[in-house]
């Protein structure tokens, strides 16, 4: 990808909350989104910070110990995108984001599910 069209802002953002996703944490998962920022979840829609932080402190139990792992974020200017797979020992969930990131604070984030959620 040509060096101009990588908004860095975007990757700094993207790397943290990958990280925050992989710490556990879910002040830390919902630390980057903006006061007004969406996810949609396939037919799930979580709007503005209070949804999305109640979303995030669900995360965890949900996980239990499946292991969680991203693809290397793809950046072209407000844009980035990533594939994920969480492994547990009876399950397999995988699917693709792409997230929208403007003044440093994730403001939309779009999941596709290829398999059945975690």
């Amino acid at each position: 990808m040509p060096e101009e069209q990588i908004n860095y802002e975007t990757l700094a953002v993207i790397k943290h909350h990958l990280e925050a996703v992989l710490s556990g944490d879910p002040t830390a998962m919902a630390y980057d989104y903006s006061e007004s920022a969406v996810i949609e979840r396939e037919t799930e829609k979580y709007a503005g910070i209070t949804q999305i932080t109640a979303y995030f402190e669900t995360v965890p139990d949900r996980m239990g110990s499946a292991i969680i792992e991203f693809g290397e974020p793809e950046v072209v200017g407000e844009i980035a995108s990533f594939k994920w797979r969480i492994t547990s020992d009876d399950s397999i969930s995988s699917g693709f984001d792409t997230v929208v990131i403007r003044n440093g604070q994730i403001v939309k984030q779009v999941v596709k599910l290829d398999s059945i959620d975690f």
